[in-house]
């Protein structure tokens, strides 16, 4: 999240373990960033309240799900790695033209998958 705090006005960042989104934010305070929101929230919905121009997932999904164009901006943008757990996934760019996403890859990765839910710690 610092690193995206030194190149975006607001970055909001999403974590399913309470234990990390406390120690982050006592990181990222110490650090002096005002402009970073680390949120305690279950990822397989992402934040419905609000719009963004992008969206940087650090998780692999087997497909992109509908919920990250519902939540871009005109224009906007996810990275994200798509595939399955147990293969290298490709790390895809997507782009939110109109009601749909114009899509490529960038390049291989093998991320842990994705899990829902929320826990209090790791």
């Amino acid at each position: 999240a610092a690193l995206l705090g030194q190149l975006a006005a607001k970055v909001t960042s999403l974590e399913r373990f309470r234990t990390l989104v406390d120690k982050a934010m006592l990181r990222i305070s110490a650090l002096g960033y005002d402009n970073i929101a680390v949120q305690l929230a279950d990822g397989a919905k992402g934040q419905p309240e609000q719009l963004f121009d992008r969206i940087v997932v650090n998780c692999a999904y087997s497909e992109i799900p509908r919920f990250f164009l519902d939540q871009l901006t005109a224009g906007g943008i996810v990275i994200a790695p798509v595939g399955a757990a147990s293969e290298r996934q490709k790390m895809m760019k997507l782009v939110k033209v109109g009601s749909r996403f114009e899509a490529g890859p960038i390049f291989e990765v093998r991320m842990q998958p994705f899990h829902a839910g929320i826990s209090q710690a790791i």
